[in-house]
């Protein structure tokens, strides 16, 4: 299902498919806090005066000046604690995004999704086929560091593929921004060695003034390193009236795309997720929102 993009989506294309291996250069100032990295001290003051436990939304802030070996001596081994707040790292611009403490509201989402994702996969007969990787980091040698909020590969070993890299991943967002998802979606499409390693990406934004959510798909398109959108899922509720309205739906995971083969039996067709699954994982990030502001 094609998306007729408006100019802010074509422009956030372009971002995504500019030439070059950088990545965050797009999140500013005026976007995202900075700051230079000095030392390890002056750091953990840095992340103290971002830090606040009782926020409501997703935040983080900009480490300037990171080298490669003061990413490496500090950021890349902390299983916690503030040194392992690093979720994406730009060695070309020596830049290292700092992620506080994740909100319950994006917990949640992301949590939401992966169930009914699982829910497809049994509809068409491959709930042992896919394999759900978590938040995990993944690393490339011409790019740095990233996570994932969520991402998926295959079970079955396909030869001659880099099993490090997964088929699709999602990114969550609980802001108005799309800034930072322009950056996530453009290291997926970039930094695996392997062409067509990540096929898809899955975004989620969360707005924060009312019950709404976005899912935008991403598929990488005949270029190489490029991304294209290709499919847009809005779910929303009318504070007066409760009714939710779905435009868009049924989210559609190519077969193909994911799992890295054609469909062999008739059961074998596209994971989708339709309204009942689009409702559920709405309503579960309705919900949480309800009681993080009571």
């Amino acid at each position: 299902m094609a998306v007729s993009c408006d100019s802010e989506d074509s422009e956030m294309e372009r971002i995504i498919n500019a030439p070059g291996r950088s990545f965050l250069g797009h999140l500013a100032p005026s976007i995202i806090p900075h700051y230079p990295y000095r030392d390890p001290e002056q750091f953990l003051q840095d992340f103290e005066r971002e830090c606040n436990p009782g926020e409501l939304t997703d935040h983080w802030f900009m480490l300037t000046g990171v080298t490669q070996s003061v990413f490496n001596d500090h950021f890349s081994e902390p299983e916690s604690g503030p040194f392992s707040r690093g979720c994406a790292f730009d060695p070309d611009l020596k830049q290292l995004l700092i992620a506080m403490p994740e909100s319950k509201v994006h917990a949640v989402a992301a949590t939401a999704f992966s169930r009914m994702v699982d829910r497809a996969t049994r509809t068409v007969g491959m709930e042992y086929g896919l394999n759900n990787l978590g938040a995990g980091s993944f690393e490339s040698a011409t790019m740095g560091m990233k996570q994932a909020d969520t991402a998926w590969q295959p079970m079955r070993i396909i030869p001659g593929r880099d099993y490090h890299w997964p088929t699709m991943v999602l990114e969550v967002a609980l802001s108005e921004r799309r800034s930072k998802l322009q950056s996530d979606i453009r290291w997926w499409f970039r930094a695996p060695p392997q062409a067509g390693a990540v096929s898809i990406v899955l975004t989620l934004r969360i707005n924060r003034n009312k019950e709404e959510i976005i899912i935008d798909k991403w598929e990488r398109s005949t270029a190489p390193d490029r991304g294209h959108l290709k499919q847009r899922v809005v779910v929303s509720r009318s504070q007066r009236a409760g009714n939710i309205t779905i435009d868009g739906a049924p989210l559609i995971i190519g077969f193909n795309n994911v799992f890295l083969r054609p469909p062999l039996t008739p059961e074998e067709v596209d994971l989708q997720l339709d309204d009942e699954k689009l409702e559920f994982i709405a309503e579960m990030i309705w919900s949480r929102q309800y009681l993080d502001t009571q």
